[in-house]
Formats: structure tokens, C-alpha cells, sequence
């Protein structure tokens, strides 16, 4: 079975891949993007925006967003559907027009949401890599998005931790080839990951931002 299917069928049944093939791994961020791409296919799914995401060596990497892994603030997140869970804050953005160039990014943002990403992974023992990540639609799991503020340049400095927030949403659209109006953007692990236990109740508090919850059962 092709390495594209297997993480397929892996995401969609939620069943961990127990062996990686050195020949699988993506050369670079270009393939892993295409096997995103087709993973996508193969679920018959399409992305609503963009992910980025620090790798654990520190590295940013991007992926897709899908409108099904988007819950409320204050819902409840099942720990049965994940394998390996980490939580971290970030910040979500909404495009009320198109961007075909990251100079056009800064006039098409809308709103500014706080996050809990709370990541994941389809293979049994995590990523070994960044671009094993990258493959693994970025490691993508359920996002838990609060309420809408204007998003504004004071607002995403206040947010960036020490990064630079527009830089790195300007990489993303780079990444993207440019995004439509209604499209998503979204930079997660602000904050250090942790991995949630069940009965907790997760905060998250995006300075400038706002703040969002979940219950972990």
C-alpha cells in the first residue's frame, strides 16, 4: 500500500502506523506538501486554510486546516481521539479578502481568534522529524477557537511570545501560493506544549488577543 494511503486510513480511522519506511520520508518541505496535497485527495477532504506549527526541533512547518477539526471555546475534547496529544496557545486569523501576495496580507485580515491547538500525530511512536511531521498533515488535531477581536498589528505583537507573528504569516501565504477571501490562518505553539491529562480544564490566554477553553475527558 502506498505511504499516502496508509495515512489516509490512518487519520481516518484513527489507527497509528507502526512502521516508517525510510524510502516514505519526504526530501523536503515541497514533498511533504504534496503529500498533504494527496492525503487530502484520498480523504476526499478540503483544506480551509493554513497551519503553522513549531516542529520539535524548533523548526516551523505548515499544513492544512480542515472545517472539522474546529470546535468552540468551552467544548469538550475526547483524549480516546488522540495518540499523542499536545496543547499549545495560538492565534487564529480570518481573511475577509483575497491574498495573492504576503505585501497584501496585513489589509486582508479580519478577525484575530485565541486557540488551544491540540496536535497530534498518526504514527505509533510520534514524528521522527520535522518532515516526517510535515507529512503527517503537520500533526494536525482539533483546534478549540474564542471569540473574535479586530485583528490588528498591535494586537498580533502583543500575541507573538517573541515571535514574529507577521513574518511568519507572510511565510504562509508564501507556502500557500496565496489564499481566497474566508480563508484561515493559524499560528500555534505560542506557548510550550504540554500534554494534557483527562479532567483538566485548559486555558488558553493570547496576550492582545483573548481567551479560550477546553474540558479534556
Amino acid at each position: 500500500m502506498r505511504f499516502v494511503d496508509r495515512l489516509a486510513e490512518a487519520f481516518a480511522q484513527g489507527e497509528a502506523l507502526s512502521t516508517l519506511r525510510p524510502e516514505d520520508r519526504p526530501a523536503d518541505e515541497a514533498e511533504a506538501w504534496a503529500l498533504q496535497d494527496a492525503t487530502l485527495d484520498a480523504l476526499g477532504f478540503a483544506a480551509c486554510g493554513l497551519r503553522l506549527v513549531r516542529a520539535a526541533d524548533g523548526t516551523w512547518i505548515s499544513g492544512p486546516i480542515l472545517e472539522g477539526r474546529l470546535v468552540a471555546s468551552g467544548s469538550v475534547v475526547p483524549l480516546s481521539a488522540f495518540r499523542h496529544p499536545r496543547v499549545s496557545a495560538g492565534v487564529l486569523l480570518r481573511l475577509r479578502s483575497d491574498v495573492e501576495h504576503p505585501d497584501a496580507l496585513m489589509r486582508a485580515l479580519d478577525t484575530a481568534h485565541p486557540v488551544l491547538d491540540v496536535a497530534d500525530s498518526r504514527y505509533a511512536d510520534g514524528p521522527p522529524d520535522a518532515l516526517w511531521q510535515a507529512a503527517d498533515l503537520a500533526g494536525l488535531g482539533m483546534i478549540a477557537v474564542g471569540p473574535p477581536r479586530r485583528a490588528t498589528k498591535a494586537a498580533l505583537r502583543a500575541a507573538g511570545s517573541g515571535f514574529d507573528l507577521e513574518a511568519l504569516l507572510r511565510r504562509g501565504v508564501e507556502d500557500a501560493g496565496g489564499l481566497p477571501a474566508g480563508s484561515i490562518l493559524l499560528i500555534a505553539s505560542l506557548s510550550d506544549y504540554f500534554a494534557p491529562d483527562a479532567g483538566e480544564v485548559l486555558t488558553g490566554d493570547v496576550p492582545g488577543i483573548g481567551i479560550t477553553k477546553i474540558t479534556v475527558a
